[in-house]
């Protein structure tokens, strides 16, 4: 199981595989923004969102050592001016 990061600048897989997100940093845009990672595809379940401010960096760990994506992790980069990009740091389940 190795570690590494992910970096999405539009919204698209993280990982085509099972993986446990340990961290998600970022970079807001040009207004209030949303990450979301969605286990499953973009139609996925949501396991996780976080907000992201006006041009402001964003993020850290996920508690109690991460989340479990069973099948894939997807990141939807949204609200109203989505995020200008985003690095998932994720442990590889396969």
């Amino acid at each position: 199981m190795a570690v590494t990061s992910v970096h999405v600048t539009a919204s698209g897989s993280v990982s085509s595989t099972p993986c446990k997100v340990l961290a998600v940093r970022g970079l807001g845009g040009a207004g209030v923004g949303t990450v979301t990672l969605n286990d499953g595809g973009s139609g996925g379940t949501s396991k996780h969102i976080e907000d992201s401010p006006n041009a402001g960096a964003f993020g850290g760990p996920i508690p109690g050592g991460g989340l479990l994506f069973a099948t894939d992790c997807y990141a939807t980069l949204g609200g109203t001016a989505a995020p200008a990009a985003v690095t998932v740091i994720i442990e590889d389940y396969t």
